[in-house]
């Protein structure tokens, strides 16, 4: 009878240790998890609408930049078709199921090769891209902004290898070519591996993040919210996990605690956004374009104004400390005099703070 029921357990314990082994040969890592593939017939509906929608006009604008002027004039309505782009995938695609790494990796690989047979079916790519190499050869015209614009959504570019961010896997296609990967499953599990690492993800046009870029997508009414992802159409992670800002509900760009820093630039046209958030208060009153600081006598936050130059769109940018803080809790754009906008002021500041003399005297004078 013990020997019976000696028997039963250990039969229980190996079936067990069975599941065990099962389960944890098909633990997923992160990325499985964190990143959605779409399914063949919803990429196939969406590019169906951007072949028809996004790239005729996406043409149009390249072919009418010949000039500085026209350059940064084209800035806005691309900033705009690029987000159209985003819009259209989001609202187009279903997610495939996935149910191990391999089957992450098998569909992603197949996903690629999809993208790459479509663009070259589709005949109006190859027109855009040679505008796009054509603003290459001139150096953009001398205007980073358009440079940006166009890496952050529709063109990434590694050597002469220039790949259409627009496809589903623009991204993850572009990664691979900037870790000189060739596109394999081998590569494209070591990429996914390599990028979110300890659970984090950085988007490697970071770079171009600049106040200016913030700016003009304010203007284009752009939010940018989301976090970072390989295996969508591209757009620039301005709000988001692993991005500068936090993916909040306010109307400020909120820096994350874990921001980067960055060395600071001597004027705001210049600056990057993680170098605004690098600046102690002191640093940032020694900018030229720096206005005043007024404070609030019940919360202790301190918000400095600055007057935005041309080429900004918009006219102030608030800066905003909380009591004693070393770095910049958010910022906010203005295209009127803040200390006249009585309402949404307050809203931001509190009854406690009052504009200095030297803002009183700006605002008279506006």
């Amino acid at each position: 009878m013990i020997k019976v029921l000696l028997y039963g357990i250990f039969i229980e314990l190996c079936v067990c240790a069975l599941i065990l082994v099962h389960a944890l040969g098909n633990l997923v890592p992160i990325y499985c998890l964190s990143e959605s593939i779409p399914t063949w017939e919803s990429t196939r509906c969406y590019l169906d609408q951007v072949d028809r929608q996004i790239i005729p006009e996406l043409e149009e604008q390249l072919s009418h930049i010949n000039d500085p002027e026209s350059a940064r004039k084209s800035v806005l309505r691309l900033m705009q078709l690029g987000d159209t782009c985003s819009d259209m995938y989001t609202k187009a695609v279903s997610y495939q199921e996935i149910h191990s790494e391999s089957d992450f990796v098998d569909k992603a690989y197949h996903l690629i090769q999809q993208d790459e047979a479509h663009a070259k079916q589709a005949s109006a790519y190859a027109d855009v891209l040679r505008h796009y190499k054509r603003l290459v050869e001139t150096d953009f015209y001398g205007d980073r902004l358009l440079e940006a614009t166009l890496h952050s959504y529709f063109f990434g570019g590694v050597e002469d290898d220039i790949i259409p961010l627009w496809l589903p896997t623009g991204m993850l296609r572009h990664s691979l070519s900037a870790h000189h990967l060739r596109v394999s499953k081998d590569s494209i599990a070591k990429l996914f591996s390599q990028v979110y690492d300890k659970d984090t993800t950085q988007d490697p046009r970071e770079k171009d993040i600049s106040l200016l870029f913030l700016d003009y997508c304010e203007h284009a009414d752009i939010d940018s919210s989301g976090d970072f992802r390989l295996i969508a159409p591209a757009k620039p992670t301005i709000r988001g996990r692993e991005a500068i800002f936090d993916n909040c509900f306010c109307l400020n760009y909120c820096f994350h605690d874990r921001a980067p820093v960055s060395h600071g630039a001597a004027s705001l046209v210049e600056m990057h956004s993680s170098a605004l958030y690098s600046l102690n208060r002191e640093q940032a009153k020694q900018l030229k374009e720096f206005i005043d600081e007024s404070l609030d006598s019940k919360s202790g936050q301190a918000f400095l104004v600055f007057s935005l130059p041309h080429p900004f769109l918009s006219k102030y940018l608030i800066l905003r400390y909380d009591d004693n803080a070393q770095n910049p809790s958010s910022m906010r754009f203005y295209s009127e005099n803040p200390f006249k906008l009585d309402t949404c002021y307050k809203e931001e500041v509190g009854e406690g703070m009052q504009p200095s003399p030297a803002a009183s005297s700006i605002s008279e004078s506006k």
